[in-house]
């Protein structure tokens, strides 16, 4: 039966899926390619026809995090909306995949916990695309204090700085903490949470006075 281009991405999708729960589960170093295989019910000939080895994976792992990542930012960024409804389209696309981004970051966790030393490329990748990321919400708050949708005292580099530290722990956590909301409910929290952060008050107080009409 001949395989097509759809089937080997999925192949390919299906052993990056269990690479990620095995790495996540036993580290990098104690991992070993038979193990992904099983988890992915597949044969170690499938590993080595879409990867060379095992470091190959976990580079293919780390990497199309990032892309993926920057490439959400950028769509979101995009959007004819006003600055505080990116904020919101932001926490939206997060927290509606919110099994994969927790996947991704406890891999990146791993990472940085265990420092091997020939990904420390993938490191500085890591680090640039919080970088990129900071950048870019940062120019979202600067247009917002521009415009009046937020307040003129914050600092746009520490809010930003601030809103990917939120993230970033909340996708470690949530299993933990924030198990026993659904997703709207986590949409609608975050979003008030950071409405009040960003918004004058008085802002707000009309939003409460017209909610109350």
């Amino acid at each position: 039966m001949r395989r097509t281009k759809e089937d080997a991405e999925k192949t390919r999708q299906q052993l990056l899926e269990a690479a990620n729960i095995i790495f996540r589960k036993k580290g990098y170093a104690a991992t070993n390619l038979g193990e992904i295989a099983a988890a992915a019910d597949l044969t170690r000939g499938a590993i080595t026809w879409h990867f060379l080895n095992k470091q190959t994976i976990f580079r293919s792992l780390i990497l199309d995090s990032a892309m993926d990542a920057m490439h959400r930012v950028e769509e979101n960024l995009k959007r004819p909306v006003d600055p505080l409804e990116k904020v919101i389209g932001f926490i939206k696309d997060l927290v509606h995949d919110r099994e994969r981004k927790h996947g991704q970051i406890c891999l990146l966790n791993k990472l940085l916990e265990e420092s091997p030393a020939e990904f420390e490329d993938l490191k500085e990748k890591v680090i640039s695309t919080q970088g990129f990321i900071i950048e870019s919400y940062k120019g979202i708050i600067r247009e917002g204090i521009a415009a009046g949708v937020f307040r003129t005292s914050m600092d746009p580099s520490f809010i930003a700085k601030s809103f990917l530290t939120f993230f970033w722990g909340f996708f470690t956590n949530y299993p933990i903490i924030y198990c026993e909301y659904t997703d709207d409910q986590l949409v609608h929290h975050m979003t008030d949470y950071f409405s009040h952060l960003l918004q004058p008050t008085e802002k707000l107080k009309l939003k409460l006075v017209d909610s109350h009409d």
